[in-house]
């Protein structure tokens, strides 16, 4: 567990991050408008507000000044993730939170 709160101060409205395709898989990616650096923490939850998935791991440098990560529908212990409803949050280094709901399809 990571011992964050999945939907304390999350703004879902936070444009500095998407996701595609949503609903999507059994692939996700998610492109960040800020560079890698200024992430602090990418991760995928159930809707119980389980750890599913750490996302910094598979963040790379875009064009610009942006990041990309990809989800491959697996959980951090590399099994495959049920299809549903997940929530990705990302934590900047300047402390905003964001969130988006997504959907996994298999």
């Amino acid at each position: 567990a990571s011992g964050e709160s999945l939907g304390a101060g999350a703004n879902r409205l936070d444009p500095r991050f998407e996701v595609y395709p949503n609903p999507g898989g059994p692939a996700i990616s998610f492109d960040f408008a800020v560079n890698r650096e200024r992430i602090q923490t990418a991760r995928i939850y159930d809707l119980q507000g389980r750890h599913v998935r750490d996302l910094v791991k598979t963040l790379g440098a875009s064009a610009g000044d942006g990041a990309t990560a990809f989800w491959d529908g697996r959980t951090d212990a590399g099994n495959d993730a049920a299809a549903g409803v997940y929530f990705a949050r990302v934590r900047y280094t300047d402390g905003a939170v964001a969130s988006r709901k997504l959907t996994l399809m298999r």
